[in-house]
């Protein structure tokens, strides 16, 4: 799709400030400088770009709407929801992209409260953490450090503390997020 909208705009002309400043809509959608280079801006991009500046820099806010449209239309039963904003959307799929996907979790403190317990936070990046591995990998974590593991993350826009403590693996909200104010009931 997203190769298919390249051909089509360099095949057109329909790049660069001359097109992008058109401010009149049937302009913009009649617009064709007819300079057929198209295939030759394919390759190039295959050849210059990585799947982030790829993703940055072809994947159009228009495309963005119509696949959102095209989705819309065959869930249009279901209650309609306010959708993001296409750089949203685009900045949320380039953020899955980096570091391979990952997430980035890092040690907050060796020695927490003076009893080398690690505490651990994950950097949060618009994607929550997978449960399976969350406690998998708290599991596998006290294993190795032989003593309690804590893991700070945001679950459903509040930040979580998860603790495993060689048996059992626990958690309590740690801070409420509102519009106004976070509120920090724990001491972590």
């Amino acid at each position: 799709m997203i190769y298919n909208d390249i051909r089509d705009r360099w095949d057109k002309g329909k790049h660069g400030p001359v097109y992008e400043n058109l401010t009149d809509f049937e302009q913009k959608k009649k617009w064709d400088q007819k300079e057929g280079k198209g295939i030759e801006q394919i390759f190039h991009v295959r050849k210059s770009f990585d799947d982030v500046g790829f993703i940055r820099n072809f994947l159009t806010d228009e495309m963005i709407r119509d696949l959102i449209a095209s989705e819309q239309e065959e869930h249009e039963d279901d209650e309609e929801k306010e959708m993001p904003e296409p750089a949203e959307i685009r900045n949320n799929i380039v953020n899955s992209l980096l570091n391979s996907g990952e997430p980035v979790i890092v040690v907050e403190d060796g020695n927490f409260q003076n009893s080398r317990q690690l505490v651990l936070r994950h950097k949060y990046a618009h994607r929550e953490l997978d449960v399976n591995f969350r406690d998998m990998t708290l599991s596998r974590l006290y294993y190795v450090w032989k003593r309690p593991v804590h893991l700070i993350t945001p679950v459903d826009g509040n930040d979580v503390l998860f603790s495993h403590d060689g048996k059992n693996i626990s958690h309590q909200v740690i801070s409420v997020h509102n519009d106004e104010e976070d509120i920090l009931p724990g001491s972590i």
